[in-house]
C-alpha cells in the first residue's frame, strides 16, 4: 500500500452514467431524483419530453467528485410520425455523443435501463428499445448495467412479481442481459422490501462495482464503421426494411380493393381506400428517408457535440467551484485529518523500518 493511499482515495475521478429506456418509463424522474436538477422536465404522458441528450450532475463529498447522468431520448415514441426526430436521428445523436467520449478517452462508468413493470405486456416500442440497447452496449459492457423496473406502486405486488419473472426468464427480454452480468432492481413510490432501491442508492452501488468498458457501438465506429454499419444501426435498418415491406404489401392489397370498388362504382369505399393508401405511402416514404439518414455522416452532429462539450466543461468547472465554496467546513477538517494521518503513518513506517518492524 502506498503511504498516501488513504488520502488519494479522496481524489476520485469524475464519473458518468447513461440512463436509457423507452419513453414514459421514468428516466427524467429518475435523473431528477438523483441530481435534484431543476432543469430536468418530467413528462406526464407517453409523448417524449426529451428529444436531446441531457446532462445532469451531482457532487459527492468530501472531494466534490462530479457524477454526470446522461438522459437519452427513447426510441419510437411517434415523434417521427409527428414530424419530430426519427429513430435514426436519435441513434445518430447518441452515436455522435459516444464517439466524442471515445475520442476524449472517457468510458461510461455504467448504464441504467428503465422499464415499466406496469405494462401488461411488453409492446413493440419497449421491445425495440431493448433490442437497440443490447446492440448499443454489447455483451462485454453488460456487467456495468443496472435494469430498473419502475412503477411498482401501480401494480399489485403478486402480479408485478409474475411479470418480473417473465422478463427475467425470457431471452427476448432481460435474460440475455442478466446472463451477461447485468443487475436487476425495483423502484416504486413508497415501495419497500427485497430488491427495492431508491435512485441515489442505485447510482452509488453501480459506481462501487463498475468496471468501465467501451460500448460495442464505440469500438465499431473506431473500426471505421458508419452508424448504419454498426450492430445498432443494422438492427434499426432491418426493422425499417421490414416495416416498408409490410406496408408495400398492404398497398398492393389496397390497389386491388380500389380496382374492385371502381368496378362496383362504390365511390364511398374508394374515397376511404384512397385516404388509407395515402397514409401508407406517406409512412413508406418516411421510413425510406429514415434509412437514408442512417447512412449519412455525423459531421454536423460532431460539431454540435464538440460545442456542447465546451459549454458543459465550463459549466462543470463553475458548478464544482461553487460546490467547493459551500461545502461544510468539516470536509476540509477531514481532509486535513487524513493528510495528518498519512504523515503519521509515514513516520511510523520509517521508524518501524529502522526497528525491523513491518506495517
Amino acid at each position: 500500500m502506498s503511504h498516501n493511499q488513504g488520502y488519494s482515495v479522496m481524489k476520485r475521478r469524475d464519473a458518468q452514467i447513461a440512463v436509457m429506456g423507452a419513453t414514459g418509463t421514468g428516466k427524467s424522474s429518475f435523473v431528477k431524483a438523483v441530481t435534484n436538477d431543476r432543469r430536468v422536465h418530467i413528462g406526464h404522458c407517453l409523448d417524449s419530453e426529451t428529444d436531446t441528450i441531457t446532462l445532469s450532475r451531482f457532487y459527492e463529498e468530501p472531494d466534490a467528485r462530479c457524477v454526470t447522468l446522461i438522459d437519452t431520448p427513447g426510441f419510437d415514441d411517434s415523434r417521427g410520425a409527428a414530424g419530430g426526430l426519427s429513430d435514426a436521428d436519435i441513434l445518430r445523436k447518441i452515436a455522435a455523443y459516444l464517439e466524442q467520449e471515445y475520442d476524449d478517452d472517457r468510458k461510461l462508468d455504467g448504464l441504467i435501463y428503465l422499464h415499466r413493470i406496469s405494462d401488461v405486456r411488453v409492446g413493440n416500442t419497449s421491445q425495440r428499445n431493448l433490442r437497440m440497447f443490447r446492440k448499443l452496449v454489447g455483451s462485454q459492457s453488460m456487467k456495468n448495467v443496472v435494469i430498473v423496473t419502475t412503477m411498482w406502486d401501480l401494480v399489485p405486488r403478486q402480479e408485478a412479481e409474475r411479470r418480473e419473472r417473465e422478463l427475467m426468464t425470457s431471452k427476448s427480454f432481460f435474460k440475455t442481459l442478466l446472463d451477461n452480468g447485468a443487475e436487476l432492481v425495483r423502484f416504486g413510490r413508497n415501495c419497500q422490501g427485497e430488491k427495492f432501491q431508491p435512485p441515489l442508492e442505485v447510482v452509488s452501488d453501480l459506481l462501487k462495482w463498475s468496471e468501465p468498458e467501451w460500448l460495442c457501438i464505440q469500438t465499431e465506429m473506431d473500426e471505421g464503421k458508419g452508424v448504419a454499419e454498426t450492430s445498432a444501426g443494422s438492427e434499426l435498418s432491418q426493422e425499417l426494411r421490414a416495416l416498408i415491406t409490410k406496408h408495400q404489401n398492404q398497398m398492393r392489397e389496397l390497389r386491388q380493393e380500389l380496382a374492385e370498388a371502381l368496378q362496383e362504382r362504390d365511390m364511398r369505399l374508394k374515397r376511404e381506400l384512397d385516404v388509407e393508401r395515402s397514409k401508407l405511402e406517406h409512412e413508406v416514404k418516411r421510413w425510406e428517408r429514415e434509412r437514408q439518414r442512417l447512412r449519412e455522416d455525423l459531421d454536423s452532429l460532431r460539431a454540435t457535440a464538440e460545442r456542447q462539450k465546451i459549454v458543459s466543461q465550463t459549466r462543470l468547472e463553475q458548478e464544482r467551484a461553487e460546490y467547493k465554496r459551500t461545502m461544510p467546513s468539516w470536509t476540509s477538517s477531514l481532509a486535513d485529518g487524513v493528510k495528518a494521518g498519512a504523515s503519521i503513518f509515514s513516520a511510523l513506517h520509517g521508524a518501524g523500518a529502522l526497528a525491523g518492524l513491518h506495517f
